[in-house]
């Protein structure tokens, strides 16, 4: 009781969004170690939330740390103390905590959790904004799986997003290959012009919708590079297609990376490929793409660097990507450009 009442105190004197990390884990470690002492009536459903949302901000900040394992437990005490209405009530907040559950139980391989707190939100009469991390979750979840036929649900699933979201890909093998090849011979003609300011010069940022289409396309082309080649290429031809049209997004560098290879590889326009790749590079290094930069070097340095220079002098190339990607948490590609 008297470790609960120091906590509350705390609580009381303060304020979650001015709190150092130590106050933090602090206030929230004394008032956790009693939960049973919340007040439970309506009249205190203030307090409760307020002490759900410090769980919430100790989880995010255990994510920031690696450390998913009590970060998802600082999840699921947010989620017990949050109002019987917290959908109405705190949507956002609530959206963000079952989000951020999910991924910290995704990762820790709790695929019940993760199914579960995917599911609350995924049957939510929302937008379908709200629902894309989720949906990336659920999918990454099924691919983790391993399994034959949880993998075959992944694209299927990965569609139906798109389609909501208003990015409808052509139906049938052939229809696909027109669109692909009109869109491909379109973009090379155009692409000796381009320039790194050709994608800048848009006077507002893309809005979230486009963002979501390309990061669920980017994860289309991760599955259907194995099992439905014929999907893959449309993330570089549609990622690019929006990047010139609505301004760079922040996987734009990996896909144009993929668009010099297929021009390099496909068409044999080497020079075009250069011109691509290099743009790819230049645009790595801005701060919207920090993230996707590793993946970026990685696709050019395996699909086009040997056109460009001799191959064992892409070795530090490789090492820079490699080091970049462990800095920024993008472990799968950097360990793709140590191999």
């Amino acid at each position: 009781f008297f470790f609960f009442r120091v906590g509350d105190v705390l609580l009381a004197s303060s304020t979650a969004d001015y709190m150092r990390e130590d106050e933090v884990y602090a206030t929230v470690g004394l008032i956790n170690s009693r939960l049973d002492l919340v007040p439970t009536s309506t009249q205190q459903s203030a307090r409760r939330t307020r002490i759900a949302m410090l769980n919430a901000k100790a989880g995010q900040l255990a994510v920031e740390c690696a450390a998913f394992s009590p970060a998802l437990g600082y999840f699921k005490t947010a989620i017990k103390l949050l109002p019987p209405d917290h959908w109405k009530s705190h949507f956002h907040e609530s959206l963000n905590i079952y989000s951020s559950a999910a991924e910290c139980a995704h990762i820790i391989k709790d695929s019940d959790e993760r199914n579960r707190y995917c599911s609350a939100i995924l049957s939510l009469d929302c937008p379908i904004l709200d629902k894309v991390r989720a949906y990336h979750i659920s999918t990454d979840g099924l691919l983790a799986e391993k399994r034959a036929e949880s993998t075959a649900q992944v694209i299927p699933m990965i569609l139906q997003l798109l389609d909501q979201l208003g990015c409808k890909l052509p139906k049938g093998t052939f229809r696909r290959s027109i669109r692909f090849l009109r869109g491909l011979f379109k973009l090379k003609r155009a692409a000796s012009k381009w320039t790194l300011q050709t994608f800048q010069d848009k006077s507002t940022p893309p809005d979230a919708t486009q963002v979501a289409i390309t990061e669920t396309l980017e994860k289309l082309a991760l599955v259907a590079f194995l099992i439905r080649p014929e999907l893959f290429p449309f993330f570089a031809l549609e990622t690019t297609e929006r990047t010139l049209k609505y301004g760079i997004m922040p996987n734009s560098s990996t896909a144009l990376a993929a668009l010099a290879a297929i021009v390099g590889y496909f068409m044999g326009d080497f020079e075009a490929s250069r011109n691509i790749s290099e743009i790819a590079l230049q645009m790595t290094d801005l701060p919207s793409n920090q993230h996707s930069k590793c993946s970026a070097m990685f696709t050019i340095n395996a699909t086009c660097q040997h056109w460009m220079k001799p191959l064992g002098s892409t070795v530090d190339d490789y090492w820079r990507a490699y080091e970049h990607g462990m800095a920024c948490g993008d472990v799968d590609f950097g360990l793709r450009s140590a191999a």
